[in-house]
């Protein structure tokens, strides 16, 4: 995990960055951070092995030839336009679960918008509780909301991640967005994101949630094992090109602290408004599994409540949570 502690290696990157491929001498760099310059070459060292391609030269210093894309926390906090949201930021470079870290630092006080991001996870879940696969490549994290409204408002929260997981998407440039509610986002009706809520709340009111979010940005094909590659893709897949994982962190967190403030003020008409600005499931057939039993019929779309709305014959039913599944399939 990076922690503050990496305060010196932070501050020497944003500074090579700083100055645009241009050299920094070591001794500037030392006067800088207080650092002997033997230091500062250990620094610019770990860089290289965190894979920043760092150009050094006994005469005139260190030059940044290349940026690394992955999420570290200065190169996210670099590119934040936040006022909280991945403020609070704990990268780990591997993790069973990124909502474990998160559920532990919430309860230790962790703000509103704190981030726990891994690079891989090993043991994410999905739906049902089922593994998902969270190889290097997307972004997979957890964030703490503390968004004060009612307990029975719980279900919404999913959504909210997932409006926000698809505005990012749409802003980096992903094709054909659409959602299926209540929290998976698709690219050309493919699975390109999903987002998982666990909710602590009191009699009333909800203390907190944690929101799992997991998005498929620099995964090949080879990535996703065979029977889940053919219904799954990922923003390289579509353009051939890696995206920083640095700037897809920074976007998502804007577009979270956008909706979580909308939702705060608004409840979830705001979250159901996020939701309609992508296409959805309405006009498909489907059978939605719920805790009260089985429902099939046309969805007709969301309510401002959030509750999935599905033509039953000749009534309308509203349901609050479930899983969707297309007409047909098991």
């Amino acid at each position: 995990m990076l922690l503050a502690s990496d305060a010196p290696l932070a501050r020497i990157a944003a500074e090579l960055c700083a100055a645009r491929g241009n050299y920094v001498s070591g001794e500037r760099l030392a006067q800088s951070l207080g650092l002997s310059r033997n230091a500062v070459w250990k620094h610019v060292l770990r860089l290289r092995r965190l894979g920043y391609q760092v150009e050094s030269s006994r005469r005139l210093g260190h030059r940044l030839v290349s940026p690394s894309s992955r999420p570290f926390p200065w190169e996210v906090a670099q590119a934040l336009r936040t006022r909280t949201f991945g403020r609070a930021y704990r990268f780990v470079d591997r993790a069973d679960s990124t909502q474990a870290i998160a559920r532990a630092w919430a309860a230790n006080g962790a703000p509103e918008g704190a981030v726990v991001l891994a690079e891989e996870q090993t043991a994410g879940r999905g739906r049902k509780g089922a593994s998902f696969i969270a190889p290097r490549g997307g972004l997979w994290c957890s964030i703490v909301l503390r968004p004060q409204r009612p307990a029975t408002e719980a279900p919404v929260l999913a959504m909210l991640g997932a409006a926000a997981a698809a505005a990012t998407l749409a802003r980096l440039g992903a094709p054909d967005v659409s959602l299926w509610w209540p929290k998976e986002v698709l690219v050309r009706g493919r699975k390109a994101g999903g987002v998982l809520a666990e909710v602590a709340a009191d009699q009333d009111d909800i203390r907190e949630a944690i929101l799992g979010i997991g998005l498929n940005i620099n995964l090949r094909p080879e990535d996703f094992p065979p029977g889940i590659r053919e219904h799954a893709v990922s923003l390289l897949m579509l353009s051939g090109e890696e995206v920083s994982l640095a700037r897809a962190a920074a976007v998502l967190f804007e577009e979270l602290e956008s909706l979580a403030d909308a939702y705060r003020s608004e409840g979830p008409p705001a979250v159901a408004r996020a939701w309609r600005a992508f296409p959805g499931l309405e006009g498909r057939r489907v059978r939605v599994q719920t805790p009260e039993g089985e429902v099939r019929g046309v969805v007709l779309g969301v309510s401002d409540a959030g509750a999935l709305r599905v033509a039953r014959g000749s009534e309308e039913v509203a349901i609050a949570s479930g899983i969707v599944l297309p007409e047909g399939e098991a």
